[in-house]
């Protein structure tokens, strides 16, 4: 709404900075019925905006305008002096509404029915009018409160490029030019000026870029009704929910995710949601939600897409893989969990019962994934059957300067993007060695084979002729491993390499670009216009991408994957007490929300009702209170569970720095991620201290008393410590007797045997026995009797 706002104060002043003229205009000549139709036009504009955003003083002063012109324009009504001052002090009054709008200020009260009464042909009214709003007090309060809000101008996008383009040539001539003073000696002097000149250009640069950028609630203003009108059509009840509206990101970025967001959305609908009757069958509100959110992260967009429905079904998906002839069986038993769910995305892959006007052509995700690719983006998908079906995408913020590795071959430079490059190899390093498989040339580096290209060869380009004769003369001297978004790695052999630096993308000829080779062009700090190579299209080109190139060789892609050691992952959030903290994702389950009046603060640590039992609660307090719901992060050891509430999730990021150890027990130690210290929960300590085993979670049974005071006192105790109750002592890992138990009863237990005492001090005969009521004594006994695998 802010953006629409906005857009309705820039609209409002641009028809105010000429309507006034053609007012004068049209007093000296009442006959102009061209003028008298746009001064007529304003108002009506004026009005039906104000309608739609709320404003009813307006609404009524540009209507009693409107009705005032009107008469003029019907002939009812001739044109004078004082219909004339009436209306200019009307759109003086809508003026500095306007401005006071944008400053968010309250406008004055009063003063309004004497306008309206002056547009009426009062004579009175028009004299005390202009007697009370002299006009260049008006002019003066128009121009005070609009000094205080930021003032806008609309320009053509095509000019904005093009002064971005300009832009961009001055950094590149500036960077010319400081490498030329660099090689100049006794050019000291010029080192001060320059400087300055390089700062102020910075900054000029930066306000530009800022230009292209909109908040990403432009791209979500359209998905609501694109909601409504499909799930209509499909007999479904959808609500969509977003996140992240301030976002802001490259105009053109957004256009070009417009299509893959629709694609996602639809496939939400129609695949993902059920109908509200398998809802409630599910135990499912009956109305499904859609969440759209998104996120700076670093130099990228991340934008995520879930919903609540059914969930994705591996086993499903693999079935008509091997139906449409993506995969074998053979093929498919060898694939884990992610990649059958990846599976999606493949060519021609689709999971829709039958064909019609939304799915079953198996045209859509493939399509997602290769447009978000074609900007070097990328997508991955997580799903939980009959929970939900999230997909992330990763998206960067403009296309117009990008990161970039310059390298040479076969005597002519070119430029990778930087978003490619996971690792550089010398050729003579120990650990590369030259491999075959088949007709595909291989390099073995530590052990691991990917496949190789030689950049000479990929462009037809003549040998490095310098280049050394030995053992691996058939490599190049040095090897990039590039990584293509779809998980595809492969090795780039060139002659050699030059620096990382920012690059200013432009576009190609289409016949250059219909080679497939280079996504753009760029100049060099020096002027020397280079090429960007297309990374994903020249391995599409030499059959190293595909949805399913894993399963065709899963030797050598299993291979590729050991290329890079995946690092640990954590997720990053914020507490109620405003620290920045991880935690390991191996422990996080998933994350929940809860109401908080279901939080209990009561003992040693608080708890909440989900799932329709009671669980440890920890990270938030009552000097928390808050009326929002409460999300927390389901975390568990593999036998019990407790949840964590935070007040913000930040981000899931690899664990590459070091652990700064912490003198605070809660915590394993400080880590550096994006450049910020963030706090390290220790699971071992979180656990030992807050956790309550899940129920049966060891799978461990214990037998009890058949009597009220068991299932009354003991059976609740004896389920938090993780068993399952029994009554029949066979069989059971650990019974619980009474002292005065016949012996019969404790020689048929087949496990352990506890002992209760009626009394808190134990008589010489009721040695090694608990007290009924020490409930720290019994829970030890639970643990050791079966070697500690219980509580």
């Amino acid at each position: 709404m802010d953006d629409l706002l906005a857009d309705f104060v820039a609209e409002t002043r641009e028809m105010l900075e000429s309507i006034e003229g053609e007012i004068i205009a049209w007093e000296a000549d009442p006959g102009d019925r061209e003028r008298l139709d746009s001064i007529f036009r304003f108002v009506h504009t004026v009005k039906g905006n104000c309608g739609f955003f709320d404003f009813p003083r307006l609404a009524k002063l540009s209507h009693a305008a409107e009705g005032a012109l009107g008469e003029v324009r019907s002939g009812r009504r001739a044109a004078n002096a004082r219909l004339v001052t009436a209306v200019l002090s009307v759109i003086d009054r809508i003026a500095a509404m306007v401005d006071a709008i944008e400053a968010k200020e309250e406008f004055p009260e009063g003063g309004d029915e004497m306008l309206v009464s002056a547009l009426e042909d009062s004579e009175g009214a028009v004299l005390d009018v202009a007697a009370s709003h002299p006009r260049e007090e008006v002019q003066t309060a128009r121009a005070s409160q609009s000094s205080a809000a930021p003032r806008s101008i609309r320009l053509p996008v095509e000019l904005l490029d093009r002064v971005m383009s300009g832009v961009s040539d001055m950094v590149l001539a500036r960077n010319d030019l400081a490498r030329r003073l660099r090689e100049t000696p006794d050019a000291g002097a010029l080192d001060g000026p320059f400087e300055r000149l390089s700062g102020i250009l910075s900054e000029v640069r930066e306000g530009i870029s800022q230009m292209r950028m909109h908040h990403i609630d432009h791209l979500y203003q359209s998905l609501p009704r694109l909601v409504r009108d499909l799930s209509n059509e499909l007999g479904k009840q959808v609500m969509i929910d977003f996140e992240g509206g301030d976002v802001e990101l490259d105009r053109e970025i957004m256009e070009m995710i417009r299509d893959p967001m629709t694609h996602l959305l639809r496939n939400a609908i129609d695949h993902g949601i059920e109908t509200p009757s398998r809802r409630i069958a599910a135990g499912k509100r009956e109305i499904g939600l859609l969440n759209v959110s998104a996120r700076h992260s670093g130099n990228e967009i991340r934008l995520t897409v879930t919903d609540d429905g059914k969930g994705l079904d591996p086993a499903k998906i693999v079935a008509k893989a091997i139906e449409t002839g993506v995969v074998t069986e053979q093929e498919a038993s060898r694939l884990s969990n992610e990649e059958k769910i990846n599976l999606i995305f493949a060519p021609g892959l689709s999971t829709a019962e039958e064909v019609s006007e939304i799915s079953g052509r198996g045209v859509g995700m493939d399509v997602v994934r290769a447009n978000l690719e074609r900007i070097g983006g990328s997508i991955k998908v997580t799903s939980k059957p009959g929970e939900f079906t999230s997909f992330q995408l990763q998206i960067p913020l403009t296309l117009s300067i990008v990161a970039g590795l310059t390298v040479q071959a076969g005597g002519h430079q070119f430029a990778i993007p930087q978003s490619y490059v996971l690792e550089i190899v010398r050729r003579r390093s120990s650990s590369v060695e030259t491999t075959t498989l088949g007709a595909n040339r291989l390099v073995k580096i530590r052990g691991n084979r990917i496949p190789y290209l030689a950049l000479h060869d990929v462009l037809a380009l003549p040998k490095n002729a310098g280049k050394d004769e030995g053992e691996a003369s058939d490599l190049a001297d040095i090897l990039i491993l590039v990584h293509v978004s779809t998980g595809d790695r492969f090795a780039l052999g060139v002659d050699s390499i030059f620096d990382y630096e920012d690059l200013v993308v432009k576009p190609l000829a289409p016949a250059i670009m219909a080679t497939g080779f280079y996504s753009g062009s760029t100049l060099l700090d020096n002027g020397t216009p280079i090429l960007m190579l297309d990374m994903r299209e020249i391995a599409a080109k030499h059959n190293l991408v595909s949805a399913t190139r894993a399963s065709k060789s899963p030797s050598l892609e299993a291979d590729a994957k050991k290329i890079v050691k995946k690092a640990a992952e954590v997720m990053t959030f914020e507490t109620f007490d405003g620290l920045e903290c991880a935690v390991r994702m191996p422990m996080v389950l998933r994350i929940d929300t809860i109401d908080p009046a279901t939080i209990d603060y009561h003992g040693k640590v608080a708890q909440t009702i989900i799932d329709d039992r009671l669980m440890p609660l920890v990270g938030i307090g009552p000097q928390h209170e808050t009326e929002e719901t409460v999300r927390t992060l389901r975390l568990s050891d593999g036998t019990s569970s407790l949840l964590y509430a935070v007040a913000r999730i930040s981000d899931t990021q690899p664990l590459t720095s070091e652990i700064v150890p912490s003198d605070d027990p809660a915590y394993e130690g400080t880590v550096l991620l994006n450049g910020r210290p963030v706090r390290l929960i220790d699971g071992h300590q979180l656990f030992a201290k807050f956790a309550r085993p899940d129920e049966a979670s060891n799978g461990l049974s214990c037998a009890l008393p058949d009597d009220e005071w068991s299932k009354a006192i003991l059976e609740p105790l004896v389920v938090a410590a993780g068993y399952r109750v029994e009554r029949n002592v066979e069989n059971c890992d650990v019974a619980i007797v009474m002292g005065d138990a016949p012996p019969a009863q404790t020689e048929q237990a087949a496990g352990r045997v506890i002992r209760l005492r009626e009394t808190e001090i134990a008589r010489e005969s009721e040695q090694g026995t608990v007290y009924r009521y020490d409930r720290d004594a019994l829970v030890a006994a639970l643990s050791q009797a079966t070697g500690g695998n219980a509580a």
